[in-house]
C-alpha cells in the first residue's frame, strides 16, 4: 500500500510540474497586477468554467495541491480549449504589440508566449498593454479634468482630488495656508461633522488622507470598488462645503504648530528644509509647506475661504481614479459629485513658475544631537524634460541604490555613515539634485571629501555600459511595479496632469529611459555638478560650512 501511495504521489508531482504553467496562464487575473477579475484566456468564450473553479483558487496564495486540483479538473473538462485559448492569446499579443509596442523587452524567454511575474504565475505580454492604452483624460465644460485608469484585475478604487494650490503660490503673509486648508477640510462641512467624515470612511473599511506639496494639494481615498461612489461623495462634500468653523480652526492651528515643532525637532527634516530655502532663495519654491509661526497665528477663517475660493476651481482641479471601474463609470461619478456642482467654468490663477536664479548658499542650525546632518543641492533638471530622465538614471548609478557609488564608497568602504543618498527632485521649470547623509561631527570633513571624490571621478570617467544597463533596469522596473498599486497610479496620474496638463504614458516614459546613453548621463552630470552654484546645509552640535568644504576639497 505504501509503495502504491508513493507511486501515486510521484505521478501527481510529475503532472503538477507539467501543469503549473498552464494553470498559471489560465487562472492569473487579466493584466497580472492584483487579484480579482476574469482571465483573458477564458473571457467571453463558450465553455467558460472559471466560475466553477474560482472558489478553489487564491491567485496570490495558491498552494500546490489546489493548483493541481484545478489543473486536473480543468484539463479533463477543456484541455483542448486551453491550448486553443493560448493560441488566441498569442495572436492577440502579436496584434497588440504591433499596435502599441507593448512590453516586448520584458519577456522572460523569446520562445515563450509569456514571462514570469512570480515563481508560480505567468503573464502573457498581451495582458499588459491595456493598463496604459485604456487610460483616458476627459476635460469637462467647466475646465475640470478627469483621469481614469481602469484595471479590472483589482477589486479596489483609488480616488484622488488634486488642486493646483501649494506653498509656491502663496504670498509671504499666506505662508502655510495651502497646508492649513488641507487640515481644515477634514474639520467638518455643512453636512458632516469632523467625526462623521472619518467615521463614514472607516465604516466602509476604506482609507482617507491628504497631503500638500509645493505645487499641489491632494485629497484621496482607497476603498473596495463597490464603495467608490460613497468615498467620492465624502470627498465632494469636503471640497465644496468645508465650513472652516472658528472653533475647529483654533484647535487645528495648534495641531499644525505641533507638526511644525515636530519637523524642527527632526534633524533630517530641518536639514532639508534649510537646504530648500537656501537653494531657492528669493524664489516661490523657497517657502516652507508648513508655513511659519507668524503666518499661522495671523490666519483666520476668512483668509482660508478667500484662498480656497480662488484656487479650488474647476480649471485648477484634477480628479484621478484608478482601479476596477470603466471610463464611462468614472465619467458618471465625476459628473455627479463634481462637474454638476460647479456653478460656472473658472480657470485657476496659478501661473507658471519661472526658473530660479540658482547662485548657491549655505544654511545651518545648531542642535544638541549626536550626528551632523549635511546636505547639498546642485542645479537639476526640471520636471518632464529629457534631462530629467537622464538625471534619474544618474541617481540610480550614483546615489539611490545600495550598489550605488556613494553608498559603496562612503558607507561600505569607509564606514562613515549609516545612510547616504543622491537623488533628483523636479518641479515646473526647476529642479535640483540632492545629496544627503549624516555622520559623527568629527567625520564630517572625511565624508564631504569622499563625496567630492566620487563626483570628480564621475565627471572624469562617466558611467559604464553595465551601470547604464543596471540603472535602466531599476528605473523601468520601478515604473512597472508602480502600476501594481492603485494608489500609486492614482497619485502619479494626478500629479502629472496637474503639472503638465497631459496624460501620463508609462510606455513613453519607458521608451525615454531606454533611449538614454552613457553620453547623455555624462552631459547631465556635467550640468548638475557645478560647484560654483551648489547650496548646502548643516544641522549639528557644531555646524561647519560644508559648502565651502566641498568646493575646496
Amino acid at each position: 500500500m505504501i509503495a502504491v501511495q508513493i507511486a501515486v504521489v510521484a505521478q501527481l508531482e510529475a503532472v503538477r510540474r507539467k501543469t503549473d504553467e498552464s494553470v498559471a496562464v489560465a487562472f492569473r487575473p487579466f493584466a497580472a497586477y492584483e487579484k480579482g477579475g476574469v482571465p483573458a484566456a477564458l473571457r467571453n468564450e463558450p465553455c467558460d468554467l472559471f466560475h466553477i473553479f474560482r472558489p478553489f483558487v487564491d491567485v496570490e496564495h495558491q498552494c500546490d495541491f489546489s493548483a493541481l486540483r484545478v489543473a486536473f479538473v480543468d484539463g479533463v473538462a477543456c484541455g483542448k480549449r486551453i491550448r486553443y485559448a493560448a493560441g488566441q492569446r498569442e495572436k492577440r499579443g502579436r496584434e497588440h504589440r504591433a499596435e502599441y509596442g507593448a512590453y516586448d523587452d520584458v519577456r522572460g524567454d523569446g520562445a515563450e508566449s509569456a514571462f514570469f511575474h512570480t515563481v508560480k504565475y505567468v503573464c502573457a505580454p498581451d495582458d499588459m498593454w491595456y493598463n496604459n492604452a485604456m487610460n483616458e483624460m476627459i476635460v469637462f465644460d467647466s475646465g475640470l479634468r478627469l483621469i481614469v485608469s481602469p484595471n479590472p484585475a483589482v477589486r479596489s478604487v483609488a480616488a484622488g482630488v488634486f488642486v493646483g494650490a501649494g506653498s509656491a503660490y502663496e504670498t509671504p503673509e499666506q505662508s502655510g495656508i495651502s497646508h492649513f486648508i488641507e487640515h481644515m477640510m477634514f474639520k467638518g462641512t455643512a453636512n458632516r461633522s469632523a467625526f462623521d467624515i472619518v467615521n463614514e470612511i472607516d465604516s466602509l473599511g476604506a482609507q482617507i488622507n491628504a497631503y500638500t506639496t509645493k505645487s499641489s494639494t491632494c485629497y484621496y481615498t482607497l476603498s473596495r470598488d463597490v464603495h467608490a461612489a460613497e468615498c467620492l461623495d465624502v470627498l465632494s462634500d469636503m471640497y465644496f462645503n468645508a465650513s472652516f468653523d472658528s472653533g475647529e480652526l483654533k484647535k487645528e492651528r495648534k495641531v499644525v504648530l505641533e507638526e511644525l515643532n515636530e519637523s524642527e525637532d527632526t534633524p533630517d527634516d530641518l536639514c532639508m528644509e534649510k537646504l530648500s530655502a537656501a537653494f531657492f532663495k528669493g524664489h516661490p519654491l523657497e517657502k516652507p509647506i508648513l508655513g511659519t509661526r507668524k503666518s499661522l497665528h495671523a490666519m483666520n477663517a476668512e483668509d482660508l475661504h478667500a484662498y480656497k475660493d480662488k484656487f479650488y476651481v474647476p480649471g485648477g482641479t484634477v480628479i484621478s481614479l484608478a482601479g476596477n471601474l470603466t471610463v464611462s463609470e468614472g465619467v458618471r461619478l465625476a459628473e455627479r459629485y463634481f462637474e454638476d456642482k460647479f456653478a460656472e467654468a473658472k480657470e485657476s490663477p496659478r501661473q507658471p513658475l519661472a526658473a530660479a536664479p540658482v547662485k548657491g548658499a549655505f544654511a545651518q542650525a545648531k542642535k544638541e544631537i549626536e550626528q551632523a546632518h549635511i546636505a547639498f543641492a546642485f542645479p537639476g533638471a526640471a520636471y518632464d524634460t529629457p534631462d530629467a530622465v537622464a538625471a534619474r538614471l544618474l541617481a540610480a548609478v550614483f546615489g539611490t541604490e545600495m550598489s550605488s557609488r556613494l553608498f559603496q564608497s562612503v558607507r561600505e568602504r569607509l564606514g562613515l555613515c549609516y545612510s547616504i543618498v543622491g537623488y533628483p527632485t523636479a518641479y515646473e521649470n526647476n529642479g535640483a539634485f540632492i545629496i544627503y547623509t549624516s555622520t559623527s561631527p568629527e567625520n564630517v570633513e572625511l565624508a564631504v571629501t569622499a563625496i567630492r571624490k566620487e563626483i570628480d571621478l564621475l565627471l572624469k570617467e562617466g558611467i559604464t555600459a553595465e551601470e547604464l544597463r543596471k540603472g535602466k533596469e531599476q528605473i523601468v522596473t520601478g515604473m512597472v511595479l508602480g502600476q501594481e498599486s492603485m494608489s500609486a497610479v492614482m497619485r502619479g496620474m494626478g500629479r502629472h496632469a496637474v503639472a503638465t496638463g497631459k496624460l501620463y504614458d508609462i510606455d513613453e516614459q519607458i521608451a525615454k529611459a531606454e533611449a538614454v546613453t552613457c553620453s547623455d548621463v555624462a552631459d547631465v552630470a556635467a550640468g548638475i555638478f557645478d560647484f560654483g552654484r551648489v547650496s548646502a546645509s548643516c544641522v549639528s552640535p557644531s555646524p561647519v560650512d560644508v559648502r565651502k568644504m566641498i568646493r575646496e576639497a
